[in-house]
């Protein structure tokens, strides 16, 4: 997204998402502000006190922001910026702070348009008002100035507006979703949104990174990637990128006497960026890789244990089923009856006369059916107790069995269960 076309919404998200320590560890004049304002208030034993000064950094930035979409930031300021501030603090020192730290912030920026300047003029005018009894306090931000200016410092817009995206913002974000799905129209479009030539071949190479990482994670578990030709896709709009980067730098040499060469800052800091995002990538690719493996190991200890169980259950299932033929060979006579059926017209029969198994005991109804039956009295007594079961061996002798009970005009009927 162009700084035309980037929202004051998106803007202050992205400032108040940011940590203390990105702007001190990013941001010399916010680490000097930061640095000026222990020394101006003194260094308090509150636990809170780095919060506060936090808070007092973005709130700044927010408002300077503000400023930036403002045409008249100085038309209603107490309304539009020092009722905000009023709204973060309760207290007027953090609001004053706030107000300075917006002060300076400005006016490290050279290039800072016309309204913003008048929102600087509109914020010194209330410090001046606020601390008139204090000339101390306008004086050592005054040098403070001074001093940033002369190692160099300052702003652009682009810094203000928080438009270049950060290493670690760029080893983060989630290209995959940014893109689309790794879109190609996409990723030419997020990286034609990078400020300069340098910062879209970081972004190119930070998705293009996070492109093979993904590609890595699905192809894992045979899954096809879909992206055909996102590689060669990326080499081509690198070589785009590449140019523009060479264009760049002969503008920017036309400009410059012969014998100086400040293309080598940008160029050690374009080097360093670029590995610490391989280093970041390297890390993250061993760390998934070793997560893989280990999913891999439990997958497969598990698939082992499946496969034993499963051949165990088979081969139990097999034996007991050769159990019951062999039980069901044994116990049928000449006749083809098995005790088992008898037995359990047996029971039918006790149950209807009221004396089945709920109101006797179980071993006179066995020595009943040994009577009858004959064989061992233990296997028909097991047999009762544990409960009789009737396969598809006993579907010819139910069928005799129920006719007999029917032609007796018996109502009972034996049933495989």
């Amino acid at each position: 997204m162009g700084l035309e076309k980037m929202k004051l919404k998106s803007i202050i998200e992205k400032i108040r998402s940011r940590a203390l320590d990105d702007y001190l560890e990013e941001d010399p004049i916010a680490e000097a502000l930061y640095d000026r304002f222990l020394t101006v208030n003194g260094v308090r034993s509150e636990p809170d006190r780095n919060e506060l000064l936090e808070n007092i950094l973005k709130t700044a930035r927010i408002l300077v922001a503000t400023a930036y979409f403002d045409k008249h930031p100085e038309s209603k300021f107490d309304d539009k910026y020092l009722g905000p501030a009023y709204d973060v603090f309760d207290e007027d020192q953090a609001v004053i702070d706030t107000m300075m730290a917006a002060y300076v912030t400005v006016m490290m920026c050279p290039e800072a348009p016309k309204n913003m300047e008048r929102f600087a003029q509109s914020a010194w005018f209330y410090l001046g008002n606020e601390t008139r009894r204090d000339a101390g306090y306008m004086e050592t931000f005054r040098k403070l100035r001074q001093e940033l200016k002369e190692d160099g410092h300052s702003y652009t817009i682009d810094d203000l507006l928080l438009s270049d995206p950060t290493v670690n913002e760029l080893t983060t974000a989630d290209w995959k979703k940014i893109t689309k799905n790794y879109n190609l129209s996409e990723i030419e479009k997020v990286v034609n949104e990078g400020r300069t030539g340098s910062i879209q071949f970081s972004i190119l190479s930070a998705i293009e990174a996070r492109y093979k990482i993904d590609s890595i994670k699905e192809s894992k578990f045979g899954i096809t990637t879909p992206f055909d030709g996102v590689n060669n896709f990326i080499n081509s709009l690198r070589s785009m990128v590449l140019l523009r980067m060479e264009q760049e730098s002969a503008v920017i040499m036309k400009k410059i006497p012969a014998g100086e060469d400040p293309l080598m800052d940008d160029v050690r800091r374009l080097e360093s960026e670029k590995e610490e995002i391989r280093q970041t990538l390297e890390k993250e690719r061993d760390a998934v890789q070793e997560k893989l493996d280990n999913l891999q190991k439990e997958f497969d200890s598990l698939s082992s244990a499946y496969e034993s169980e499963k051949s165990y259950n088979i081969d139990l299932e097999q034996r007991l089923s050769e159990k019951q033929d062999q039980d069901n060979v044994e116990d049928t006579d000449s006749n083809d009856n098995t005790a088992k059926c008898k037995s359990v017209v047996l029971m039918k029969m006790l149950d209807k006369m009221g004396a089945g198994a709920s109101v006797n005991d179980k071993t006179k109804i066995a020595s009943l059916a040994q009577y009858f039956f004959g064989g061992s009295y233990r296997k028909l007594y097991n047999t009762i107790q544990e409960g009789i079961v009737l396969t598809n061996y006993h579907d010819k002798e139910i069928a005799r069995v129920n006719k007999i009970l029917s032609d007796l005009g018996l109502d009972i009927t034996v049933v495989r269960e």
